[in-house]
């Protein structure tokens, strides 16, 4: 009778233990995609970055979880501290499976004191009071405080070109519709995205004379043989002139490129200027689609 009861009871241990190993979580998996984040920092500038995960149930993307944030080198030698503002959650396919899909907005804490402020390799890091942080990898991180400096040349259109860079849908290029509005020529020397990865060719961009409607890119874009080359990498623009400049994307490494600022600088006669664009979101698309595969991080918290 012993024998038979001990038998049921190990029976029914191991049925315990087979229902609890069949419930058991999967593992945490957490997809991010190396971006080139640039930003401009305004009073009102909100940087956010998107990820997925497999499961719900973790404290890791809990907002009243979440005690401070910050960007970080590759190598944990600065901090860029960040104040959590909102996450927003939904549903989506990755793969075959539903993942849960997390936008987390930050507001930067620092009014000011710097410049620019540029990581490479970056990853946004979450503390929690009672677990570990989690450091998950986001690309290149790019900040700017920089103003604009000097009226000689002033933005009429613009408009990003989207294309496919070998590892996702990214930006191309960019137009730009330019005024000099001063009474002698403007010179524009270099035009950046105060990026590290993507750099504009200032060399081999291409401008049009006459711009005609300087918003139908489009018609634009169809005449790009029609365009003149700047000499020596430099755009001239004669006084109250208007010209429209396609400016190529040079990409050094795999990243996407989606929100960026344009900084503009130019020279009239030696006086130096400054043209700035704050950070715009030219291209939304679904980061997480499959073409932009090789651009994913795959994180698995311990």
């Amino acid at each position: 009778m012993r024998f038979i009861v001990a038998c049921v009871f190990l029976v029914c241990a191991l049925l315990a233990l087979l229902l609890a190993v069949s419930k058991a979580p999967a593992d945490l998996h957490i997809v991010s995609v190396n971006e080139t984040h640039t930003y401009t920092v305004r009073e009102e500038s909100v940087f956010a970055f998107e990820f997925l995960a497999n499961r719900d149930d973790t404290h890791h993307f809990l907002k009243e979880a979440i005690h401070g944030a910050g960007v970080v080198g590759s190598c944990n030698e600065k901090r860029y501290p960040l104040s959590l503002l909102s996450i927003e959650k939904n549903v989506r396919p990755f793969g075959e499976e539903l993942y849960h899909h997390y936008r987390l907005a930050f507001a930067p804490k620092i009014a000011g004191g710097i410049e620019k402020l540029a990581f490479s390799n970056a990853s946004l890091q979450l503390v929690y009071g009672r677990f570990p942080n989690l450091t998950l990898p986001i690309g290149e991180f790019n900040v700017t405080y920089e103003e604009n400096l000097g009226d000689a040349l002033t933005l009429q259109a613009v408009r990003s070109v989207p294309g496919d860079e070998g590892f996702g849908l990214s930006a191309f290029g960019v137009f730009l519709t330019l005024e000099n509005t001063a009474s002698r020529d403007v010179v524009v020397t270099e035009i950046s995205l105060n990026a590290q990865k993507v750099v504009p060719d200032l060399a081999s961009s291409l401008f049009k004379e006459d711009p005609g409607h300087p918003d139908d890119f489009d018609a634009l874009f169809s005449e790009y043989e029609r365009f003149n080359r700047p000499s020596d990498g430099e755009a001239i623009f004669p006084a109250s002139s208007t010209k429209t400049l396609f400016v190529p994307f040079s990409y050094l490494e795999t990243t996407l490129l989606h929100r960026y600022p344009l900084v503009i600088d130019y020279r009239l006669d030696n006086q130096k200027g400054r043209l700035m664009l704050n950070d715009f979101l030219f291209i939304n698309t679904n980061r997480f689609a499959s073409e932009n595969e090789e651009a994913f991080v795959h994180v698995r918290p311990d």
